[in-house]
């Protein structure tokens, strides 16, 4: 029996430049392969390092339909993605009654760069009326975090 106070892991969801889903993942490990490759998804120029680990394969349509995720960030999409993928792997299914007791909990110092980028550039170059509010949630560190948690309606 598990008591209040533990904590247990249940099951593995990754989306990663290795490989989407733990398999995948897995496979790529095995065989030596990094995942690193130039960057595509933003202009490396003024940069001394051109390489980064993109999940490049991710497609949020595998996993959630648009009315979902259009409004997300990337960095949430993923998060959320990884979050079906775990609880596929436990076999656990949130209900009504379990959605109180379950937390999602996700280790990150940023968020949503791109967001944040032009959440405040606008602010910056037209004041408060340049600034988008819809991107103001995803601003906040905790904004993957809290889209798992909306997404799979746990409290």
């Amino acid at each position: 029996m598990i008591k209040m106070d533990e904590i247990v892991i249940t099951g593995i969801g990754i989306i990663s430049a290795c490989g989407i889903g733990k398999e995948a993942f897995w496979k790529n490990c095995l065989e030596g392969r990094n995942g690193i490759a130039p960057v595509r998804s933003f202009d490396t120029s003024g940069y001394s390092s051109h390489l980064g680990a993109e999940a490049r394969d991710f497609n949020p349509k595998e996993f959630m339909p648009p009315l979902k995720y259009r409004r997300m960030s990337r960095v949430s999409r993923l998060a959320v993605a990884a979050s079906i993928e775990a609880l596929k792997d436990a076999a656990l299914e949130i209900t009504p009654q379990s959605a109180p007791s379950i937390g999602a909990i996700i280790g990150t110092g940023y968020g949503s760069t791109g967001q944040t980028d032009e959440f405040f550039v606008g602010l910056l170059k037209e004041g408060p009326e340049g600034a988008n509010p819809g991107l103001f949630p995803d601003t906040v560190p905790n904004a993957p975090a809290s889209q798992v948690s909306i997404y799979h309606g746990i409290q």
